[in-house]
């Protein structure tokens, strides 16, 4: 029940009086997609109830929802492209463009630490922040979470003109279908896409890990710096991964 209920769907199946009623009311009510999201969550909730049983294996919430999520986005050719086989670098923006770098590092039943490090088009470092503990349910859900906490930063920050980049395809990925729904995650892409109107120019591009390393240490080390907010400098933990993405990423125009 938690996983139906931690799922992007948020449905509480223990008020129907049996799956047959539950699934009926899925297929008579609802559209393809909602559909298409049971079916992956029945599935792996069976497959990982197998390996509980078989292979005395553990049940955990998060992994179950991401795998489930994981066989229903379509991966567009641009992103197959990125995940193809040349190790992603940081680019960097263009003109006065900020671009925020973000990340979460998610343990279950332990919530999950958030990363940020945001730099203009000379690679210099305008602010870095971690945030931890988040209490979430899932990975999916911790990575949208810093997703609003990104953009909360950036416009407490005084940015006006924003690019953000994120490892998490599913995230990107929810994020372009524009859906909206009822379930905690809408909620939190809802609060972001009320932010955009703050900014005069504003992006969301996905980039392999390769290419997000200082955002990605951030958050797997945010229970190291709780929660903390750099301005024009970051951790010295992470000057040689600033260093390179600056000596790898390609000049631009102004």
């Amino acid at each position: 029940m938690a996983i139906w209920y931690a799922s992007p769907l948020s449905f509480r199946v223990e008020q129907f009086a049996s799956f047959q009623v539950f699934w009926h009311i899925i297929l008579q009510q609802h559209e393809s997609e909602v559909v298409e999201m049971c079916q992956s969550l029945v599935y792996n909730i069976w497959d990982v109830r197998n390996r509980v049983i078989f292979r005395s294996g553990r049940l955990v919430v998060g992994d179950v929802i991401d795998r489930a999520l994981g066989l229903l986005a379509p991966i567009s050719p641009a992103v197959r492209e990125e995940r193809g086989g040349t190790k992603a670098v940081w680019r960097r923006p263009q003109g006065r463009v900020v671009k925020l770098n973000f990340d979460a590092s998610f343990v279950d039943g332990m919530g999950a630490g958030l990363g940020m490090v945001a730099r203009n088009r000379l690679g210099e470092i305008m602010a870095a922040a971690t945030s931890h503990p988040v209490p979430v349910l899932s990975s999916l859900l911790a990575e949208a979470s810093g997703l609003r906490w990104t953009l909360r930063l950036a416009r407490e920050l005084g940015f006006r003109r924003v690019c953000l980049e994120t490892d998490c395809l599913q995230l990107y990925q929810w994020w372009q279908n524009g859906t909206v729904g009822r379930s905690y995650l809408d909620t939190i892409i809802g609060d972001c896409r009320s932010l955009i109107p703050f900014f005069d120019v504003f992006s969301l591009s996905f980039v392999r890990r390769s290419g997000n390393s200082v955002a990605d240490f951030l958050a797997k080390n945010a229970s190291t710096y709780a929660d903390c907010v750099w301005v024009e400098e970051a951790p010295d933990a992470v000057s040689g991964l600033v260093d390179l993405d600056v000596i790898v990423s390609r000049p631009v125009g102004p």
